[in-house]
């Protein structure tokens, strides 16, 4: 059994790879655009960072780390906020890595580094120990690594004291689980598949299954308790995830779902699409 389960993860990580490799040259103009619902979770994961990072009390000399960076974005917000010294990007797709050093030499960033690693199967295994600020791990980067207490482990011992990183998830638990036979396709890119362990995405004319383990609120607060302080947990986002994009294309839908879904973020229902938390080291 464990050796099936091991292939079949296997094969959608290929998957994953794959979609990655096709995509990364369209994906800074068209993801984000491409379904409302994705979107609004890409801004509103800006807002995660920005949370995060005044969290910590670091000088301009410290270190932070972007785990499964794509092409950089977030890793370019990161050094908007001047906190750090050195960033370093990680993602396993050579590609994803190429156009992010193609837009770090448009902006003529020099303090940013992309590295191809495959941190689910290497972890921080070249970080020294207790010599990182700050990690950010986005976009249910969380759900695409195969044993994920391994990497927390490794995370709790490159952070310093009370470093910050913040990590997301697929939401086993979202308000699009509840309904798996829509007559419509939502406004998301990415539906989660908890039975197979699955990803299904949907990009321009690419369709794909990659492998991702999905996490309830509280399947996320047993693992992080072990090893860190949680300062804050939310899901997003919830009623955009279930609407078709056609009916979002009205700007005053568009705000009062936008009004909701940040009004529930919070919220004990814990519905989003996606889980966000931020933990300090104990």
């Amino acid at each position: 059994m464990s050796t099936h389960i091991n292939r079949h993860w296997e094969e959608g990580k290929a998957k994953h790879l794959e979609l990655s490799e096709q995509t990364a040259s369209d994906y800074d103009n068209s993801y984000a655009n491409a379904n409302f619902s994705t979107g609004l979770y890409m801004d509103y994961e800006l807002k995660v960072i920005d949370k995060a990072i005044s969290l910590l009390n670091v000088s301009k000399q410290g270190i932070a780390l972007d785990l499964g960076c794509g092409t950089g974005r977030d890793s370019f917000h990161i050094n908007k906020k001047n906190c750090f010294s050195k960033i370093i990007g990680y993602d396993f797709s050579q590609e994803m890595i190429t156009i992010a050093k193609r837009n770090k030499n448009k902006l003529n960033i020099n303090n940013i580094d992309f590295i191809q690693k495959d941190i689910d199967t290497e972890n921080l295994n070249n970080i020294e120990d207790e010599s990182i600020d700050f990690i950010n791990s986005g976009f249910g980067m969380g759900s695409f690594i195969s044993n994920i207490e391994t990497l927390l482990t490794d995370i709790n011992r490159t952070l310093i004291p009370k470093g910050i990183f913040t990590m997301s998830f697929y939401n086993s638990k979202s308000l699009l689980n509840e309904f798996p036979n829509l007559d419509w396709t939502p406004s998301l890119s990415a539906k989660i598949d908890p039975q197979k362990k699955s990803l299904h995405v949907t990009f321009n004319d690419y369709e794909f299954d990659i492998s991702a383990h999905s996490y309830s609120i509280n399947d996320i607060r047993k693992i992080m308790n072990k090893y860190f302080y949680i300062e804050e947990i939310s899901s997003f986002p919830t009623l955009s995830s279930i609407l078709p994009n056609s009916i979002l294309k009205n700007s005053r839908i568009k705000k009062i779902v936008k009004l909701v879904d940040y009004e529930l973020r919070y919220n004990n229902v814990y519905g989003g699409h996606y889980i966000n938390v931020i933990c300090r080291k104990k």
